[in-house]
């Protein structure tokens, strides 16, 4: 999940790991192409967490940016919420 001002890249929390990432912007043309190479590079590092420790669920706030990931980690078995409130 993308990481806010204020927050930490991890935490734990009664029980639960979170991990969060920076959260580059973009509108239009080299911004978003660094936005998607951002979305990929965190996703792998998920998939390294994943093999490492497991998880079980993922919560995204962007859909065009976490879509990819997201649903390789489905097949898996991971559940994926979609935050549309973010």
């Amino acid at each position: 999940m993308p990481s806010r001002k204020g927050l930490r890249g991890y935490e734990f929390l009664d029980g639960v790991h979170i991990y969060r990432h920076p959260r580059p912007r973009g509108k239009r043309g080299l911004g978003i192409l660094r936005e998607y190479t951002s979305a990929l590079f965190w996703s792998f590092v998920l998939v390294v967490i994943y093999l490492r420790r497991g998880f079980h669920v993922i919560q995204a706030a962007i859909l065009r940016r976490h879509f990819p990931g997201g649903a390789a980690f489905k097949l898996l078995g991971v559940k994926y919420i979609f935050d549309h409130t973010m």
